[in-house]
């Protein structure tokens, strides 16, 4: 894969640039590896997991949707086996849904699919229940002149919904479990007053959104995947008393305001998402003040944004080196930790 594409696919297009306060925060989407690496399994198979008949159907169905959801790229991670081909398969052999869970008869249907690995699992748990308390509330009411606090007691409902389930990605050659996970989801609705039971969500809804989180789980687990990073910008030059020049000198005024301004524009050109323009302002403002802390650190922070991580670590290197600021120690760190990822989504990529 070309440098650039790659570059691409790991930085999502997707960079937002919002103030908080003063300082301008970078939110990008960053490509991050999956904890187990299946680049030799493209083709998949989900089969029903079992347990309870139709919540195994769902609960496939659902991962079956998830898997096909994961794009890296633009394009899905695994190719997955559409249920008619499987259903159309097994009638043909004569083979039961639930007999796939065997390893001899997974890798024949699995060769007749050209699948490299089946997906099945076992539901364990997938429950709701209703429990009720009372909750002490006050309310303010006035008599004669002055103000009083009653207490009163209201009663509530807290619906539970609980899902776990073990997710098995068996390899079709070898017959082995390359992956078996246990996930598990938890959610809690509370309502009080007369009302209470219209204002919760209804217990199918609740077990549903349970069981699709327990398979984002999952999918996180086996497949790279994007989150969101959040990084700030510094908005002026914080060198004061590392300039070679004297002290106050009328130079080194002229030169720091000069360089505030190259800094304030980089910042609002990151802020509309220009970072051609930001790193012209941030560059014009490194060759007057080598030394700024501030300056380094911002360049690492665009470089980082855009992808160029190696750039990015040379930097932050350098305002760590300059100031012993919390943020430049932390990003210097931080750099190492992301080349890393990057290195190991790389592995994955096929």
């Amino acid at each position: 894969m070309k440098r650039s594409v790659f570059i691409a696919i790991c930085v999502s297009l997707l960079i937002v640039v919002f103030m908080a306060g003063c300082a301008p925060k970078v939110k990008s989407r960053v490509l991050m590896p999956a904890e187990v690496n299946l680049k030799g399994y493209k083709n998949v198979a989900v089969i029903d997991f079992e347990g309870r008949r139709t919540t195994g159907e769902n609960v496939s169905r659902w991962l079956e949707a998830a898997l096909l959801k994961a794009k890296v790229g633009g394009a899905p991670y695994f190719k997955v086996v559409t249920r008619s081909q499987l259903t159309k398969v097994l009638k043909e052999q004569e083979i039961q849904m639930t007999g796939l869970t065997d390893p001899a008869t997974s890798r024949q249907v699995g060769k007749i699919l050209g699948v490299d690995a089946i997906i099945s699992g076992t539901i364990d748990g997938y429950d709701i229940d209703d429990g009720s308390y009372t909750e002490e509330r006050q309310k303010s009411y006035k008599s004669g002149g002055k103000t009083y606090t009653k207490m009163y007691y209201v009663n509530c409902t807290e619906r539970r919904a609980y899902v776990s389930f073990t997710v098995n990605f068996i390899g079709i050659e070898t017959g082995n479990i390359e992956v078996s996970e246990p996930v598990s989801f938890q959610r809690r609705a509370h309502a009080c007053g007369g009302a209470r039971n219209t204002q919760l969500p209804p217990r199918s809804q609740m077990l549903k959104n349970c069981a699709r989180a327990s398979i984002e789980r999952f999918v996180t687990k086996i497949t790279p995947h994007y989150v969101w990073q959040e990084l700030k910008l510094k908005t002026k030059d914080d060198s004061a008393g590392i300039s070679f020049l004297s002290k106050g000198s009328k130079e080194d005024k002229a030169r720091e305001k000069q360089v505030n301004g190259y800094i304030k524009n980089a910042c609002e050109y990151a802020k509309h998402g220009d970072w051609d323009n930001a790193l012209r302002m941030l560059h014009k403002a490194v060759e007057l003040k080598p030394k700024s802390p501030a300056v380094n650190y911002d360049l690492g922070v665009v470089y980082e944004t855009t992808g160029e991580l190696e750039k990015a670590k040379q930097y932050y290197e350098k305002a760590a080196s300059l100031k012993a600021d919390g943020d430049y120690i932390k990003a210097r760190l931080h750099i190492d930790t992301r080349i890393k990822k990057r290195d190991e989504v790389k592995k994955q990529m096929r």
